[in-house]
């Protein structure tokens, strides 16, 4: 049994909360026939946000029952001009979230209401192959419709120009650079959530990778935990900067969309300041199988505030993820949701 104290994400009363984890498997499988139409109504699984504030040096919150898809895919399962889902960061992180949303019961969401969480893999049935393939299917078709919503960039320019015309002509691809644009946009992401949740939700961005030393652009610990403490829920964009030797500064040369599910700020036995991050990677495949949704699990990372220097002109306050060689912490896109 899991006891905690809950936020309720409209009218911020603590209460206490008990969750049942015994017999998953049995669990997932009366959903999954459920879902295809014992009842002819879907199954819900509860999730939660647990969150404390003792000091404005002690705090935690924890976002359980987050699903975390796999956004890559073998060619066999989509179209080459996917690119197996490689810049699908975006889509796929909103699939989670919206379908996070059916979950907790919000009415309006245009979500699938499946399960996606797999069943463990051990001792399946034939009948509980055939629905985890089929999970499989619902989830592929999900993230690929909403990347197509999204206006998601499959290639970039540089891996265009590395493929043979063979290649570019098998998947009819433009041939001019500024259709080349990979990944998907803030500015997308946001308009592709918004289609999709009920107009009483609100969705924004805040800080970014600009390089200005402004407060309002540096995404900080404390500032995660206002939004998850609120009921929110945050998709953050991280970016890597790598060394431009011999210049004394850094470049970043890529981005990526996570999942946040949760944050803490505490102390280690020295007295030091611990700050920890927790997060659905849709690119951090447990088993590395490109054909099935691997486990969800959430990845963790100590956060560590530091000055990058990103020309010979600018040098801005950001935090770095420890366990992601050169991974910073860039801008947010938070989501408020509505009435339930």
């Amino acid at each position: 049994m899991h006891t905690g104290r809950s936020i309720h994400p409209v009218q911020g009363a603590i209460i206490q909360t008990e969750r049942d984890s015994s017999s998953r498997k049995a669990c997932v499988a009366l959903s999954l026939i459920m879902t295809f139409g014992a009842s002819g109504l879907p199954s819900f699984a509860h999730a939660e946000t647990v969150s404390r504030y003792d000091a404005p040096n002690n705090y935690s919150a924890q976002i359980y029952g987050m699903p975390d898809l796999d956004q890559k895919r073998l060619a066999s399962t989509w179209h080459d001009n996917r690119n197996s889902g490689r810049m699908y960061c975006g889509p796929t992180s909103a699939a989670n979230v919206l379908n996070y949303f059916v979950h907790e019961g919000f009415e309006g969401v245009d979500s699938p209401s499946t399960d996606f969480e797999p069943i463990p893999e051990d001792s399946l049935t034939v009948l509980e192959e055939l629905l985890e393939a089929y999970k499989v299917r619902v989830g592929d078709s999900f993230i690929a419709t909403l990347a197509d919503e999204m206006d998601t960039g499959a290639f970039n320019w540089s891996t265009y120009n590395s493929m043979t015309s063979i290649q570019r002509a098998r998947m009819s691809l433009p041939t001019a650079q500024e259709d080349y644009s990979a990944g998907t946009s803030y500015l997308n992401l946001i308009t592709g959530l918004e289609d999709r949740l009920p107009g009483d939700f609100a969705v924004q961005s805040k800080g970014g990778k600009e390089c200005t030393d402004d407060s309002t652009y540096t995404i900080t610990p404390r500032r995660i935990f206002n939004e998850l403490h609120a009921g929110h829920i945050v998709i953050l964009n991280i970016g890597r900067y790598i060394s431009n030797y011999p210049f004394p500064y850094s470049t970043r040369n890529s981005g990526h969309y996570v999942v946040v599910t949760g944050i803490s700020r505490d102390q280690d036995t020295g007295g030091n300041d611990v700050y920890q991050l927790w997060y659905n990677d849709p690119a951090a495949s447990e088993d590395n199988d490109w054909t099935t949704q691997s486990g969800f699990h959430s990845e963790r990372t100590t956060l560590q505030r530091t000055r990058v220097e990103t020309s010979l002109t600018c040098e801005r306050t950001r935090w770095e993820m420890l366990n992601k060689a050169n991974y910073f912490l860039d801008g947010m896109i938070v989501v408020e949701p509505g009435a339930l």
